[in-house]
């Protein structure tokens, strides 16, 4: 499950649909619920993702060193987007036509929601030569 996976199944039109909405949400909740035994009770949510800083500069955060995204903050942007997927307007931030922005947004949603966290905690992102996820430290 990721955003460009669930992006191009799932969202045919942009905005997405309503029904392209509710049928992507059906499986992400499938799919977070089962991670609900790993997810420890007092565990914390971090990111560096930078489309989850997106998500946090929609939200009105300038770009910091370190910033909480509340899930309150993402259910706003997610009823804007849901606002859009049935043509209402929106008095918020103006979404980008983005359906991987969207995807990482309703994931984002679902996992903060069935897994209970009531914040997530962004960080920038590593440099290459620091970051153990990067080519430069990954051996074959």
């Amino acid at each position: 499950m990721g955003s460009h996976r669930t992006s191009s199944e799932f969202f045919k039109h942009n905005p997405p649909s309503p029904l392209e909405i509710e049928m992507a949400i059906m499986v992400v909740e499938d799919k977070v619920t089962r991670a609900r035994a790993v997810a420890g009770r007092r565990a914390s949510l971090y990111s560096t993702d930078e489309m989850i800083h997106d998500i946090a500069r929609l939200s009105g955060w300038p770009d910091e060193l370190a910033v909480t995204l509340s899930l309150e903050q993402v259910e706003k942007l997610f009823d804007q987007l849901a606002a859009r997927s049935e043509a209402r307007p929106s008095s918020q931030v103006a979404l980008p036509d983005d359906p991987k922005l969207a995807a990482t947004l309703l994931i984002l949603r679902e996992f903060m929601h069935h897994l209970k966290f009531d914040d997530i905690k962004l960080r920038p992102k590593p440099p290459p030569e620091m970051d153990p996820a990067s080519d430069s430290h990954r051996f074959i």
